[in-house]
């Protein structure tokens, strides 16, 4: 059996000899009704867009989106994210292979594939931009929203390039190495399966970002996150493959591109982050009932540029935690109460008639009979200073401790 080069594209069968998948063959026609064909590849690509704008849609309906808009941004993002790719994708390979575009046709046939994620992403963004501007969209959030789809449709995206044959590595002996052989079985070769490899690595990064959302401290994080994760992954897996768009012989062009998209992305996000730590300064308050101390953002007075959707986020926190500590608060039991009071009150009436009278008082109510009696005990509860006595404090005293006027006081004088 003769081996083959892994740029001869004349392959049959496909194989995973090293995880016990012996060699099998695909028809890349997924659906045949009399001359028109429905390929696997672009079916799995509408697949993943679809996938896309569901994921979408369920975060973006959280900030009032109605699923008009998410189709309204998607139709404006998908339509010239194909054009892109296409455009991307032509334009570098022209750069290398000018006789494969002599007609407008050759240009156009993308059902001969030929697309490129990077021209779909920079054409796609744009679109969505511009219908986010019209109708009035904070862009930051809703890139939010959209790009660990975009992840999740080129997961599924790269099985298109599976049924294919293509977008595979170079010649190794890994355990995970694919088998591609020709029709008659007599020639083969072993690549890396850079398809499987980017397709696992961006679904790591959809599961990850999900779960990470929630806790996003403002707009525009996920889509940065986002963009250096595929950077980065992209960066390592394009290294690998033997099909890449190329300037000159040694730059790959995704590459080049992945790299920049990394650092930028990684520099933005940390400045960004810096800048929140510093503008929305965390404030703690207690909650009645509650074991912890909650952070709530600044008022919209205090920090003109807040963030509206994180100041909600943390506004429902405190609500949901003061609504719990409520409920889990026992009941008094006024039965048990009142039956207290209502002892120690008799107590303290029996404890005055069997008290004897001072000798001074009744010295006193003889000679004075004008100060004989004093007022009713006043008692002052926080905030409220009105019925303080003269020369008493002025400081707010709470309800469980509060100011009693004796006789011994009463009208500011010492008897």
């Amino acid at each position: 059996m003769e081996k083959m080069s892994p740029t001869a594209l004349l392959y049959y069968y496909m194989g995973f000899p090293g995880l016990g998948i012996r060699d099998f063959h695909i028809d890349t026609t997924a659906i045949q009704i009399g001359d028109l064909r429905i390929q696997w590849y672009g079916l799995i690509i509408v697949c993943g867009m679809i996938a896309a704008v569901v994921y979408t849609y369920l975060h973006a309906r959280r900030h009032s989106l109605i699923f008009d808009d998410i189709i309204d941004i998607a139709l404006s993002s998908i339509i010239p994210g194909v054009i892109g790719a296409r455009l991307y994708y032509v334009f570098f390979d022209w750069l290398d292979n000018p006789e494969k575009y002599v007609d407008f046709i050759d240009i156009i046939a993308i059902w001969e594939g030929g697309l490129a994620i990077y021209g779909g992403l920079i054409f796609g963004v744009l679109g969505a931009v511009i219908a986010m501007k019209i109708k009035k969209i904070r862009i930051p959030m809703m890139l939010d929203c959209a790009f660990p789809g975009i992840l999740l449709a080129q997961a599924m995206g790269r099985w298109g390039n599976f049924v294919n044959m293509e977008a595979y590595g170079a010649e190794t002996t890994w355990f995970c190495r694919m088998r591609l052989s020709s029709e008659s079985g007599l020639s083969f070769t072993e690549v890396h399966p850079t398809f499987l490899y980017e397709s696992l690595w961006n679904l790591i990064g959809f599961i990850i970002l999900t779960l990470l959302f929630k806790k996003r401290k403002f707009d525009g994080q996920i889509f940065l996150m986002a963009v250096s994760w595929y950077g980065f992954g992209r960066f390592f897996i394009e290294g690998l493959r033997q099909d890449s768009l190329m300037i000159g012989e040694d730059i790959r062009v995704s590459q080049l591109l992945a790299g920049v998209l990394f650092v930028v992305a990684m520099a933005l996000l940390i400045v960004c982050l810096v800048k929140y730590k510093k503008r929305h300064v965390a404030r703690c308050i207690y909650i009645a009932g509650s074991p912890k101390y909650v952070p709530v953002i600044v008022s919209k007075d205090e920090d003109p540029e807040y963030d509206y959707d994180m100041n909600a986020l943390y506004a429902k926190n405190v609500k949901t935690q003061s609504e719990e500590s409520k409920q889990d608060a026992p009941a008094p039991d006024e039965s048990v109460d009142s039956a207290e009071d209502k002892s120690e009150t008799q107590d303290d009436i029996s404890a005055n008639e069997n008290e004897p009278p001072e000798a001074d008082t009744i010295a006193e109510d003889t000679v004075n009979p004008e100060k004989s009696t004093c007022d009713e005990p006043t008692v002052t509860s926080e905030g409220d200073n009105s019925e303080l006595p003269e020369g008493g404090t002025e400081e707010a005293v709470s309800e469980e401790n509060p100011i009693v006027d004796s006789a011994s006081n009463c009208n500011g004088e010492n008897n």
